[in-house]
């Protein structure tokens, strides 16, 4: 008989494998296909970044969606319907060979993955008992961290050494294995009454697409998604200003390898400690990171840097799902996921355009030393909104 408080299931296993093969694909793409975009359809880099971007902007609109009627169509439906559209859309990229065709299959491949991200990460969620929340959703996200990685390192091994079409085909191979693990996967049903999906089909309220409870957490990894974003898209640049390029691949190796390390130990203290023990800690690492990429003058500090923001950042960004999930009503969860990554999503699609703007003015430097002050402001609402003593325990009630 399984207890209660059994964490690794089977059930939970497949589901975070589901969430790594999703973020492999993810990371594949973010970090080829503008290249490929230009060298096979003499894009410019900006039409090549929105070729890369507009899929950030379908999975906005995914999420939006899904949150709401993951739970109106029931949820082993929605997820395996999303993940037929997953494979089917995979071998769009071989079917389409144009520039627009190369756009509309971004973008539709964007909302698919809203889709299927909300239900990976609602599913996971239901799998994971209460009082293990944080610890459980560490490792879940853990899943994501390492994609960050092997995903880059994938399609970089994929298009040295074989035409850019085996990246298609990867991703496609990719698709099929996910649809092949979740025929394993005992789907949780939400405990729902019949009275709220009725409400749901017909209401197009602000709360039936947000829950409201993981709206502060949701505002605060906004913020800090910024901040990542400046790091993620302008690194390379300005390593190569300071005379050190190769800082560039060593600095996400370092913060995954943090991020695994200390991943366990951060959700442990979450369910134990509280929320406070881990975010007061996280928020002056992610800021004292940003100060180091400021002053940065060579490979020492590049690393240092890596490890604050994986200490920091990384921290942040997994466990505020269990924070926006231990918030909300139990028959809420899969709003909560949305409403989360929705901002967090928007966060890294905002980033790089509005710092992009700032960059001419005020340099890489500059742009790293203001961060800082986006940081801050996260650190004042998360005060706000989470800053008092709390029970690790869920402080809502299903209603």
């Amino acid at each position: 008989m399984t207890s209660p408080d059994k964490l690794w299931t089977k059930d939970f296993i497949f589901i975070t494998l589901e969430n790594f093969l999703l973020f492999i694909t993810f990371f594949i793409f973010m970090t080829t296909l503008a290249l490929y975009a230009m060298g096979t359809y003499s894009m410019t880099p900006g039409e090549a970044g929105f070729a890369v971007g507009v899929f950030v902007i379908g999975g906005l609109a995914g999420r939006l969606f899904s949150g709401k009627y993951i739970e109106v169509i029931g949820r082993k439906k929605f997820f395996f319907t999303a993940l037929i559209l997953n494979l089917v859309i995979s071998f769009g990229y071989l079917l389409f060979t144009s520039a627009s065709g190369l756009y509309a299959v971004r973008f539709i491949h964007g909302v698919i993955y809203g889709l299927l991200g909300t239900a990976i990460s609602t599913l996971a969620m239901d799998m994971i008992p209460m009082s293990r929340k944080g610890e459980g959703t560490g490792y879940f996200t853990l899943a994501v961290s390492i994609a960050t990685a092997a995903g880059p390192l994938a399609g970089t091994i994929l298009t040295q050494y074989f035409d850019y079409s085996a990246v298609f085909y990867f991703t496609a191979v990719t698709a099929f294995v996910m649809f092949f693990l979740a025929l394993f996967i005992n789907v949780p049903q939400a405990s729902i009454p019949k009275e709220e999906i009725t409400r749901l089909k017909n209401s197009w309220k602000l709360t039936d697409f947000f829950e409201k409870h993981a709206v502060p957490i949701s505002v605060s990894i906004f913020l800090l998604a910024i901040c990542y974003a400046g790091i993620v898209s302008f690194l390379e640049p300005y390593t190569i200003e300071r005379g050190c390029p190769e800082c560039m691949g060593l600095f996400f190796v370092i913060y995954v390898i943090v991020v695994i390390l200390t991943r366990p130990f951060v959700g442990k203290l979450l369910d134990r400690k509280g929320y406070n023990a881990v975010y007061y800690p996280a928020f002056v690492m992610f800021f004292a990171s940003l100060i180091v990429l400021g002053f940065a003058t060579g490979n020492i500090m590049f690393y240092l840097a890596a490890v604050l923001a994986a200490m920091g950042y990384g921290v942040m960004l997994a466990l505020g799902q269990a924070v926006a999930v231990k918030e909300s009503p139990r028959n809420r969860v899969a709003l909560a996921n949305s409403t989360y990554f929705i901002m967090a999503d928007a966060g890294l699609g905002i980033g790089p355009i509005v710092l992009g703007l700032l960059i001419p003015w005020i340099g890489y430097e500059g742009m790293f030393f203001s961060l800082t002050i986006v940081v801050a402001l996260a650190a004042f609402v998360y005060i706000i909104c989470h800053g008092r003593s709390k029970s690790p325990e869920s402080t809502q009630d299903v209603s």
